[in-house]
């Protein structure tokens, strides 16, 4: 297992927090509370988790075309991740995280990894993101 990782900078930036990782696609538009930044969707494995100031690690979004307007929303009300790291350009959370800082100047980085690298990220950990480096700060000792 790594402690460094490069990925893709998708939005560049740099920032530190701990990980909410989704291990499955998830909705944006009924798949997370708005008002609350937790999973909602019953059939996601990490049902109930806030995502508000982590970095959230996901495969990919799924659903509606409304997607990035919720994320907008969760991300706008400074509820949403400091970061995400990302299997695919999805272009919801691309979206969301683009239009979040024109609109209220919050800045979201993307980075995108590769299988091997998702794999070694694990929930509740602690990544600092610079660009497109990925460095493990803490371990998950409950994983």
């Amino acid at each position: 297992m790594s402690n460094v990782l490069t990925g893709k900078a998708l939005i560049p930036g740099s920032v530190t927090a701990t990980v909410a990782k989704l291990e499955e696609p998830i909705s944006y538009w009924g798949g997370m509370d708005t008002e609350t930044a937790s999973v909602i969707d019953v059939h996601n494995p990490q049902c109930g988790i806030r995502i508000t100031g982590k970095i959230m690690v996901l495969p990919s979004t799924k659903g509606s075309t409304a997607g990035p307007g919720a994320m907008l929303e969760i991300i706008s009300s400074g509820n949403g991740p400091v970061a995400f790291i990302v299997l695919s350009a999805d272009i919801c959370t691309l979206i969301a995280a683009s239009v979040a800082h024109e609109v209220s100047g919050i800045h979201t980085p993307v980075i995108q990894v590769d299988h091997h690298q998702f794999e070694q990220i694990h929930h509740g950990e602690t990544w600092c993101l610079e660009g497109s480096t990925l460095v493990r700060i803490t371990y998950n000792l409950d994983a």
